[in-house]
C-alpha cells in the first residue's frame, strides 16, 4: 500500500512566502546599490563637475578685470568655495568619489591659503594650481557646450 501524500500546514506556506519575500527585497536592495545608484552619482557628478568648472572660470573673469593682484586671487577663491561647497555643502568630506574636478577646487583652496612667507612662492603655487584647474576644467565646458547641456559663455 502507497502512503498517503501529507497535505502542507499553512505555517508552511507561510514561511515559503516570506522567505520569497525576504529573497526578492534583498535582491531589489543589492540590485539598486550595485546597478541604478552608481548611474545616479555618476550623472549627479558630471552635472557637478560642469558647475563647478563654470564657478572657477566665472572667478577667473572675475579675476582679469581686477588690477591689485590679492583682489583677483580672492575673486577666485571666493567661487572655489563655491565650487567645493556644490559638491560637499557640510564640508565633511565623507564621500571618496567625488571625482577629479572636486580634488582640483581643492588643491586651488588650499594654495590660496596656505603661506609660506614667500609671496613669490606662493603666487607661484596658487598659479600652478590654477593652471592645472583650467586645463581639467576646459573639456568639461567644451563637452558641456557642444552637447548643449550648457550654453556658451558670452
Amino acid at each position: 500500500m502507497a502512503k498517503e501524500k501529507q497535505k502542507r500546514s499553512w505555517a508552511f506556506w507561510t514561511a515559503i512566502g516570506l522567505t520569497s519575500f525576504l529573497a526578492i527585497v534583498i535582491a531589489s536592495v543589492w540590485y539598486y546599490g550595485s546597478v541604478i545608484l552608481p548611474g545616479e552619482r555618476a550623472s549627479n557628478l558630471d552635472q557637478k563637475n560642469i558647475e563647478a568648472c563654470e564657478l572657477f572660470r566665472q572667478g577667473l573673469d572675475d579675476a582679469s578685470k581686477l588690477t591689485d593682484i590679492d583682489d583677483a586671487k580672492q575673486a577666485v577663491m571666493v567661487k572655489v568655495d563655491d565650487a567645493i561647497t556644490l559638491y560637499d555643502p557640510t564640508f565633511t568630506n565623507q564621500d571618496p568619489d567625488f571625482g577629479a574636478v572636486y580634488e582640483s577646487m581643492l588643491r586651488v583652496s588650499d594654495a590660496g591659503f596656505n603661506t609660506t612667507g614667500n609671496s613669490v612662492l606662493d603666487y607661484g603655487n596658487f598659479n600652478h594650481e590654477v593652471e592645472l584647474a583650467t586645463t581639467l576644467c576646459q573639456p568639461i565646458l567644451q563637452a558641456a557646450i557642444d552637447t548643449g547641456v550648457m550654453p556658451s559663455p558670452k
